[in-house]
């Protein structure tokens, strides 16, 4: 899906200038190889006293994709994560091929 990488790259931009004071040296190209959509229940203080509900329902996606991109974006992204809520325990990634 062409805004998920969009999005992909829009968020990782962000981060990199957030964290690290630059930008991505290269546009990340997101390639899905064997996708599923899933949803979290997933429990945040935070949450609760806002709106009084126990459980935050969270729609991601996990699975087996190819992620193109300069070499040094990549550790990064390796090292981090990638996505909105990785600070949540969200977006951690392996390598298992080359």
């Amino acid at each position: 899906d062409e805004n998920f990488q969009t999005e992909l790259n829009n968020i990782m931009e962000a981060t990199f200038r957030e964290f690290y004071g630059r930008s991505l040296k290269e546009t990340l190209k997101f390639y899905p190889l064997n996708m599923r959509k899933e949803v979290v229940k997933h429990t945040l203080r935070s949450f609760r006293e806002k709106t009084g509900k126990p459980i935050m329902y969270i729609t991601g996606n996990s699975g087996i994709f190819k992620l193109k991109g300069h070499p040094e974006d990549l550790q990064v992204i390796y090292q981090i994560g990638f996505g909105n809520r990785r600070s949540q325990g969200f977006g951690m990634v392996d390598v298992i091929g080359g």
